[in-house]
């Protein structure tokens, strides 16, 4: 059966953590947050990375995301990229995740891109 993905998004601090991490204990689901799907600044200095536009759907990397979303929907386990918020960049690490009746995308732009919102309807 293909998973049914559950697009959660809004402002920060709306509690969008808070209710996907609910969520995926009650219905089995695999968590994606955008939050890992940030773009690795190392070709930039620290100080530059520190002035980053984080708000901003182009500060993710979304080829990547997209192509995780629909691996996910087929029933394929992914590599998501583990970020590290205190220097802005990948750490090269990754955690693997298998897909799960229900995938929740949270984040602040998880309804933003069209690529994501058609995987459902595939």
């Amino acid at each position: 059966m293909k998973p049914y993905l559950i697009g959660i998004a809004g402002p920060s601090c709306a509690g969008k953590s808070y209710l996907s991490a609910h969520l995926a204990r009650h219905l089995d689901a695999a968590m994606l947050n955008l939050d890992s799907y940030y773009a690795d600044l190392d070709h930039l200095s620290l100080a530059q990375r520190a002035h980053f536009n984080f708000d901003a759907p182009e500060s993710l990397d979304s080829p990547l995301l997209i192509e995780h979303v629909r691996q996910l929907s087929r029933g394929d386990a992914i590599e998501k990229p583990i970020y590290d918020f205190k220097n802005h960049s990948r750490t090269g690490r990754t955690e693997r995740l298998e897909a799960r009746p229900f995938i929740l995308i949270e984040g602040l732009f998880a309804l933003y891109w069209e690529e994501i919102r058609a995987v459902q309807e595939t």
